[in-house]
């Protein structure tokens, strides 16, 4: 299932199928800090 910004960056002829995967690091980084100083940690 190929989702919005997904792509398939595989040369013709490759034995392998890479795939690049948007991702969104900050904001998860920011939701784990966030969980963290919630907690008291």
């Amino acid at each position: 299932m190929r989702r919005r910004g997904e792509a398939e960056i595989t040369a013709p002829g490759s034995r392998t199928a890479p795939w690049v995967v948007p991702t969104n690091e900050e904001l998860i980084v920011a939701r784990q800090a966030a969980e963290l100083v919630s907690d008291g940690v």
